[in-house]
């Protein structure tokens, strides 16, 4: 009777360790095999470009979240993690973006068969600033950018894709169109900015961005005073910051010289109102 229990225990270790041996071989092998591809990109817009083009074909992992600041953001272990079950990485593309210039390196060493996609190529880059895609003449380069990779990523789903990067360019276009109404008339006038993320839609639409924070550093004591008298003769109305920012400097100018500070994000989640928001409100200041 000892021994047909013990012949029972036996064969109970055994089924239990065949269950435990399959289960390790099913989460042994490449987890990029299994499932959604995973891709990766640096900010929220270019998150949406891909949402928008890939729909749920894809696990969309964003380096810097709602909310973070691309200057000082570091990347959690969780999204380190992510990076190795990675197909493709959409970078921003521009040599002073923070997080790229700082990761992006330590990332493809980690994933060395992860794709890299330029989403900016083809756009002729501002020298300090990266903010590429608050422009929707820019944006519509990047949307074809992500679309030629994304085609790589999933090419059974290349004319999903295509149609997609259609509709989206539809979109654009509608942005454009309401910057252009927002900001007529005001060609050539400065605006005022406490982190220079406006750059692009500055050029693209005629009009002069004027920063406060310099190489993501407050302005000292001699540069603020020179902003402020600056400010104050040109009579403006209004100082523009994200809420990724500080505004201490920019409240400094602000109440000096009578004006009122208006927040617009370069980095919100629904690309096409924040870009519509920030074109009509500094229209409004330029206008007054």
């Amino acid at each position: 009777m000892m021994k047909d229990s013990i012949d029972r225990s036996v064969l109970i270790a055994t089924m239990i360790l065949a269950v435990l041996l399959s289960a390790c071989g099913a989460g042994s092998g490449s987890e990029k095999d299994k499932g959604k591809p995973v891709v990766v990109t640096s900010v929220v817009p270019q998150g949406t470009v891909i949402e928008r083009l890939a729909e749920d074909l894809v696990d969309v992992v964003i380096m810097v979240p709602p909310g973070a600041h691309p200057g000082t953001y570091e990347p959690t272990m969780q999204q380190m993690m992510a990076v190795d079950k990675a197909r493709a990485y959409f970078m921003v593309g521009h040599p002073n973006f923070p997080v790229e210039r700082t990761w992006l390196g330590k990332l493809r060493e980690q994933a060395p068969s992860m794709k890299v996609y330029d989403t900016s190529e083809g756009i002729e880059a501002l020298g300090g600033d990266p903010h590429v895609w608050v422009s929707p003449k820019s944006m519509r380069v990047i949307s074809r950018n992500i679309a030629s990779g994304l085609a790589h990523v999933l090419p059974e789903k290349k004319e999903r894709i295509a149609e997609n990067l259609r509709q989206l360019e539809k979109e654009i276009d509608r942005v454009d169109a309401q910057v252009t109404t927002a900001l007529e008339g005001v060609a050539g006038k400065n605006f005022y900015v406490f982190h220079p993320a406006w750059g692009y839609l500055a050029r693209d639409y005629g009009l002069i961005q004027r920063e406060i924070e310099h190489g993501h550093k407050e302005p000292s004591p001699a540069e603020l005073a020179h902003l402020i008298e600056e400010a104050r003769e040109a009579g403006v109305t209004t100082v523009f910051v994200q809420p990724q920012s500080s505004t201490r400097s920019a409240q400094t100018v602000a109440k000096d010289v009578g004006a009122k500070l208006v927040e617009i994000d370069p980095l919100a989640e629904d690309w096409s109102a924040s870009i519509v928001h920030a074109a009509q409100a500094i229209g409004k200041a330029l206008s007054e």
